[in-house]
């Protein structure tokens, strides 16, 4: 699914409403390679949502190694 929105010009990098983003979503979901690919087409590590929290974070939180 990320190649074809990655073709359709998606962007990574934008937040819901608890400023979360798609890398923070992958995080929580332990999606590592999707981590991966969204941060070679735009997402970042470096962005913190609502509740002060980086996707490394979330990632913690949830005990998702592969994120």
């Amino acid at each position: 699914l990320l190649p074809i929105l990655s073709a359709y010009s998606a962007r990574f990098d934008l937040t819901d409403q608890s400023l979360n983003t798609p890398v923070h979503l992958a995080a929580r979901l332990n999606q590592g390679k999707s981590i991966k690919f969204m941060i070679q087409r735009g997402g970042t590590m470096k962005t913190k949502n609502a509740d002060n929290q980086l996707p490394i974070k979330i990632a913690k939180i949830f005990k998702n190694k592969n994120a």
